[in-house]
């Protein structure tokens, strides 16, 4: 798979066979089906995630602060199928078992939805390629 993806200005073109690319993505707003998260509880949890494009393979790493645990801990999804829009170039990741799916937009927002009671928005940054 082939594709233009736009970062903020400038544009590279994501060779999925090439080479890998990791997004790292801070959850700015967070709901549930009991409302938004309150900045507090984004600070104490610090959700975020972390997307790797990896040869022909997707991951999503799911992160936030685990109180038992006494840190950030992550789930790591291997995404059973990736679509990329022809005209917008925005990227969906699915997760089937688990029932979540994420969006990757051009500007390098994100939409992730648990599949099950949340959706989380933020924005991403490269920090690998």
């Amino acid at each position: 798979m082939y594709k233009i993806f736009s970062l903020s200005i400038s544009a590279i073109l994501i060779s999925t066979s090439s080479f890998g690319l990791t997004l790292e993505c801070n959850v700015l707003n967070k709901y549930s089906n009991k409302g938004k998260y309150s900045q507090a509880n984004l600070q104490k949890y610090n959700p975020s995630v972390k997307i790797e494009f990896a040869g022909d393979k997707y991951y999503v790493s799911r992160c936030s602060y685990e109180t038992i645990a006494n840190k950030i801990t992550c789930d790591k999804h291997k995404m059973d199928r990736a679509v990329v829009d022809n005209f917008t170039s925005y990227i969906k990741l699915y997760h089937f078992s688990s029932q979540f799916d994420l969006q990757l937009f051009a500007d390098k927002s994100f939409v992730e939805n648990n599949g099950r009671t949340s959706v989380s928005y933020g924005t991403c940054k490269v920090t690998k390629n």
